[in-house]
C-alpha cells in the first residue's frame, strides 16, 4: 500500500511539474512577442477615452489556439491523471476489503 501511494504521488507531482513548466514556456514566449512602452512621468493624464479601433491579427489568433490547445492538453492530462489514481484507490481498497472478508 505504502509503495502504491509513494509511486502515485511521484507521478501526480511530475504531472504537475511539467504543467507548470509548459505554462511558463507559455508564457515567456508571450511576453517576448508583446512590447511594454514605459510612461514617463510627465505625461499627462487624459479622461477622454481615445476612440476605439478594432484590428483582427490573424497571427494572434493563430498563437492563442496554440496556447489554448496547450491548456486544454494540461487539463485534460491532470483530470487523467486524478481519474487514474481515484480507480487504483477504489481497485485497491475493494482488494482490501476482500481479503478482511475472507
Amino acid at each position: 500500500m505504502k509503495k502504491l501511494l509513494i509511486v502515485l504521488s511521484l507521478i501526480l507531482m511530475l504531472t504537475l511539474m511539467f504543467s507548470v513548466t509548459v505554462f511558463a514556456q507559455a508564457e515567456n514566449a508571450q511576453n517576448s512577442d508583446q512590447a511594454y512602452e514605459a510612461e514617463g512621468s510627465d505625461t499627462e493624464v487624459n479622461d477622454e477615452m481615445p476612440p476605439m479601433k478594432i484590428r483582427i491579427d490573424g497571427k494572434a489568433f493563430v498563437h492563442s489556439l496554440g496556447l489554448m490547445g496547450k491548456g486544454m492538453v494540461g487539463i485534460f492530462v491532470v483530470t487523467l491523471v486524478i481519474v487514474g489514481v481515484v480507480a487504483i484507490l477504489n481497485w485497491h481498497g475493494k482488494t482490501l476489503e476482500d481479503r478482511k472478508n475472507k
